[in-house]
């Protein structure tokens, strides 16, 4: 028995769909045209399903704290990396659910590497002269993991008026330009330098793309 053939190039939803009349004659074609078309339609929704879940999983990925939509370089890269395991995912969706779930974890991951925020704390350099320098602890940090700081409002700015937030950014952001380095060489240790100028105090940040938890 012959299966109906997918026409994988319809671009558009069909909407318009013969009624069957009284005065039709039971006959497989008039069947089957009216089953060839529904099934071409699911066909297409699913192509399209895949697209938007893809162009949803970038979105996710840009969306968070980057207004202007800008792209570091290594930030292609890892885009690429998760919709090509997204792709697998769906590959194989209906055929083996442990797949399945080994897939969805690992895309999970590198979005929340990506979006991973997490404020933490500069100290004060304790060295007398340049080079500055000082290791923190941020639990779940590794040393693949693309890092970026950057100066914003924490949660315990909240209570602040609007002119004390204001000078609160201005300050960390101060202090930031004064960081010169910050890697990770060893899992769970954030390493800060600074070559010229040191803050003359210790200052929070936000640390963008640092692991999460794995689950």
């Amino acid at each position: 028995m012959a299966n109906f053939l997918i026409d994988e190039n319809q671009e558009t939803l069909e909407l318009e769909l013969r009624k069957i009349e009284t005065s039709d004659p039971v006959h497989a074609d008039i069947y089957n045209a009216l089953f060839q078309k529904l099934i071409n339609n699911d066909a297409f929704l699913e192509r399209l399903a895949d697209k938007m879940i893809r162009q949803a999983m970038i979105s996710h990925v840009l969306d968070s704290n980057n207004a202007g939509m800008v792209l570091g370089a290594d930030v292609g890269p890892k885009i690429t990396t998760i919709t090509d395991a997204l792709q697998r995912t769906l590959d194989v969706l209906d055929t083996n659910d442990a797949y399945l779930k080994q897939e969805m974890d690992a895309t999970n991951r590198a979005v929340n590497a990506l979006r991973n925020d997490k404020t933490i704390t500069i100290p004060a350099f304790t060295q007398s002269a340049a080079p500055y320098t000082a290791d923190i602890e941020v639990q779940h940090l590794k040393t693949t993991d693309a890092i970026e700081l950057y100066a914003g409002m924490i949660k315990s700015d909240s209570e602040l008026t609007v002119a004390q937030k204001a000078e609160k950014i201005k300050i960390r952001r101060k202090y930031l330009n004064m960081i010169d380095n910050a890697e990770c060489n060893t899992d769970g240790i954030l390493t800060v330098t600074s070559y010229s100028k040191k803050p003359a105090t210790e200052f929070a940040v936000w640390l963008r793309g640092c692991s999460a938890e794995e689950k």
